[in-house]
């Protein structure tokens, strides 16, 4: 079997690297074909997202842990839960699932 020195077209371009969006919080976080509402694709903040992207950046992580820990804890106050299935298979036995509770007062009919 003789190996061809020269490459096929489709393998000698290369597909142009991954961007990221800049800070350390962003670093698994690779941009790609599909559209992102945060980032251009040039991995900067797209301007309505601007204000979010700074204090993501400027918190550390435990900040992040306990401001995810007080959205749970919300969430569950006000009986909004959600079931998440995956690979085909039932809810797992540590998911919650429960009926949402309407926040809003009742009104007299109109």
């Amino acid at each position: 079997m003789q190996v061809s020195m020269s490459q096929p077209a489709a393998v000698a371009r290369r597909t142009p690297p991954r961007v990221r969006p800049p800070g350390e919080i962003f670093a698994g976080y690779a941009l790609d074909s599909a559209y992102d509402e945060m980032f251009d694709a040039s991995g900067q903040a797209r301007p309505d997202c601007r204000a979010l992207f700074e204090d993501l950046v400027a918190a550390s992580l435990p900040q992040l842990r306990q401001r995810q820990t007080e959205a749970d804890k919300a969430f569950l106050t006000q009986g909004i839960t959600f079931t998440v299935y995956g690979d085909g298979q039932a809810p797992s036995a540590s998911s919650r699932t429960t009926c949402c509770r309407a926040s809003s007062p009742r009104t007299n009919g109109a």
